[in-house]
């Protein structure tokens, strides 16, 4: 999925299952293991609904899968306050995200 320009929107899904917390970006589940190799936050895994660590990781797993390791490290912060912690907490959520206005997040 990594860097696919011709997409322009994709679907970033929340859901529990068993109680814990599980990413999805069109139906392919984000790397928790992958997203460890840049910035370790939250080695328990994602959260969302605040700013804390859990979301930290959730939102830099994320732009990885779609935009990179580049542009996730640099727009993560950003990424986790505008979306991820705005998502109640421990509730499955499901959201479509234009990735124009993603990139935007690197002109600010």
């Amino acid at each position: 999925m990594e860097n696919n320009d011709e997409k322009q929107t994709f679907v970033l899904e929340g859901r529990i299952r068993d109680g814990n917390p599980w990413l999805f970006v069109d139906d392919v589940p984000v790397s928790l293991k992958h997203s460890l190799r840049l910035a370790f936050h939250s080695p328990c895994g994602f959260q969302w609904g605040y700013g804390g660590s859990g979301p930290a990781q959730a939102a830099l797993a994320v732009l990885q899968l779609v935009f990179g390791d580049s542009f996730a490290m640099l727009h993560y912060q950003r990424f986790k306050s505008d979306v991820i912690a705005r998502q109640e907490m421990n509730k499955p959520f499901k959201i479509t995200i234009d990735k124009k206005s993603l990139e935007q997040i690197s002109q600010a």
